[in-house]
């Protein structure tokens, strides 16, 4: 009789400790096989930000200083407030503020007195937080 208590004992253990493991390998298999999880992390940048001539990427502040040098020459417009319409780039238009074909990620459509205009979405943070500067209007806090 002790051999069988003791050989049952020995079992449960055994049960339990595949138990945790394939509670292991199932949540293990949920994260792989659940969409929701590959997608993880941020970054301000687009899938395909502005380029310039030389070195094809642009960064921030010489896009804020063409959009600023753009304000001052009349080229664009002061926005009086952010307000503009996004969707997918479709790859056919050309932003107002860089000149660069906007590829990839988000154009932003912004209405002008005349027409509308395009711009990638960093130029359209950019240009807001230009024309808030020249109107002397404090920015968005965050």
């Amino acid at each position: 009789m002790t051999i069988v208590v003791s050989e049952s004992g020995a079992r449960c253990l055994e049960n339990r400790r595949l138990f945790v493991a394939s509670r292991l390998l199932i949540a293990r298999s949920r994260r792989l096989l659940n969409p929701a999880f590959e997608i993880s992390g941020s970054a301000d940048g687009e899938a395909h930000p502005p380029t310039n001539e030389r070195s094809g990427y642009r960064p921030p502040y010489e896009l804020g200083m063409l959009i600023r040098a753009k304000i001052e020459s009349g080229s664009l417009f002061l926005l009086p407030n952010s307000k503009c319409w996004a969707g997918p780039a479709t790859g056919k238009k050309t932003c107002a503020a860089c000149d660069a074909t906007i590829i990839g990620g988000v154009e932003c459509e912004v209405g002008g007195s005349d027409s509308s205009v395009f711009v990638h979405l960093i130029c359209h943070s950019l240009w807001c937080k230009e024309s808030q500067a020249q109107l002397g209007q404090p920015g968005p806090s965050a």
